[in-house]
């Protein structure tokens, strides 16, 4: 965690230290730019982001900080706030900076800093944090209420990123993937120099949490029957954290690592359950009701999860896998509507499963991985990357399962309903297709 001291009112002209203000990050522990090190190892090797236009991945333009020593807890120093220089302001424990023509919310260019760490709590069992900061970018957006009507630094919403970095053994050691971000990637490579690369990808979407500041008390989000709470901390950021195959996660060793990536926007509290016997990842996710801006929050889960891993923990065959069984359960038993889908992706053996459109309290989302028999067909799909797309209702998994069991006969025909709510836009697509509470064809 990076720890940042008071800053002080500026006292002098750009690159001046601030008195008494300095950043203690346990420096040491940082993985900085490869070209930072003669040791190509525990290392940074590149930023991108995807040009939506032409689908290739831009790398960045790479800025050397000035001031940057190996291994010292640097100073904050002034820093314009119009002009961000690398090395500057909360941007002055970065050895590189990675820059992006155009790329922020106000259509400047992006700067962003790179935090990434790995510590072993218990050995051979690293957690890896992987994180991008925006350094410029003020959203302008305003806030209905006034408490929280300010102005975040924030990246671009929807923009998609990826990070490399070189790590022989954290690579090969990573476990489940956690983050709030859209389309999850994360793949180990082994590069030609015969070392492990952590590759992770993410789409960064806006995120809006509460923080409370009393820890003496229990968090306000985890209240008895849900929460009305309007956040108050609003974020969009490329954070990744990767959690060792070790106590919860125990029963996940000896699976390939990096084997299952989850990403939810709950904004207050998020906890990730594997049950083989059952077949069932459960995701406990709880958020505030309402965003900064006074928005009813629509919540959203993506599950990313490698084939032989499918294969390995859940003893399934993932190019048979027809469709998963999502269920999203509120703080009081009742269950919410919820559209979902699952796809395969034969080209990297990857099981693509997401929810959406429910709101949030307290929920707790159960993903199941159904048998083939439990599925309308056991054969694998004739197209490399079947797609399946469902609109939960209060049925039960078991319930949902005998809908799909009835003697085959004549396919009832699909039909594809466009339900709209204010600037959301969904897809039903069914035999029956109605649109979910609160939105209209």
């Amino acid at each position: 965690m990076i720890v940042l001291g008071l800053i002080q009112p500026a006292y002098g002209g750009e690159g001046d230290l601030i008195p008494n203000a300095n950043v203690n990050p346990e420096a040491k522990t940082w993985w900085v730019n490869c070209k930072s090190l003669a040791i190509k190892d525990d290392c940074i090797e590149s930023v991108e982001m995807l040009d939506p236009t032409t689908g290739k991945w831009t790398p960045a333009i790479e800025e050397k900080s000035e001031y940057w020593k190996p291994g010292v807890d640097l100073p904050i120093r002034e820093a314009n706030p119009a002009k961000p220089k690398c090395g500057l302001g909360n941007a002055s424990y970065a050895d590189y900076c990675y820059w992006f023509k155009g790329a922020a919310v106000d259509g400047t260019d992006q700067m962003l800093t790179a935090t990434v760490y790995s510590r072993e709590e218990v050995p051979g069992f690293p957690r890896i944090s992987l994180t991008l900061q925006g350094q410029n970018g003020l959203v302008p957006k305003k806030s209905k209420i006034p408490a929280n009507n300010n102005a975040w630094v924030a990246l671009k919403p929807e923009t998609t990123l990826r990070l490399t970095v070189i790590s022989d053994t954290g690579a090969q050691r990573a476990g489940i993937a956690l983050a709030k971000m859209k389309n999850p990637s994360l793949a180990i490579e082994k590069g030609s120099d015969g070392k492990f690369r952590l590759i992770a990808a993410g789409s960064v979407q806006e995120v809006n949490e509460y923080k409370w500041f009393d820890r003496d008390k229990p968090s306000p989000c985890n209240a008895v029957g849900g929460n009305d709470l309007v956040a108050n901390y609003y974020n969009v950021e490329f954070a990744i954290n990767i959690e060792p195959y070790y106590r919860e996660y125990a029963v996940l060793q000896g699976t390939p690592p990096g084997g299952i990536f989850i990403t939810q926007n709950g904004g207050c509290d998020s906890r990730v359950t594997v049950d083989p016997s059952t077949q069932m990842i459960q995701v406990v996710s709880t958020g505030t009701h309402y965003d900064v801006f006074g928005d009813v929050i629509i919540g959203w889960v993506e599950a990313s999860i490698r084939g032989d891993m499918v294969r390995k923990v859940f003893k399934l065959e993932p190019k048979t896998m027809n469709q998963a069984i999502i269920e999203v359960t509120s703080a009081d038993g009742t269950q919410q509507n919820a559209t979902y889908n699952t796809r395969y992706l034969s080209a990297t053996d990857v099981v693509e499963i997401r929810a959406f459109g429910y709101n949030f309290s307290s929920k707790t989302i159960k993903i199941k991985l159904p048998s083939p028999s439990a599925t309308p067909s056991a054969t694998p799909s004739p197209t490399p990357t079947p797609t399946t797309t469902t609109t939960a209702t209060n049925q039960s998994p078991s319930s949902s399962n005998q809908a799909t069991t009835k003697p085959t006969g004549a396919k009832p025909k699909q039909k594809t309903l466009i339900c709209k709510k204010g600037k959301l836009v969904k897809k039903i697509v069914g035999s029956n297709p109605k649109c979910p509470a609160g939105y209209r064809p």
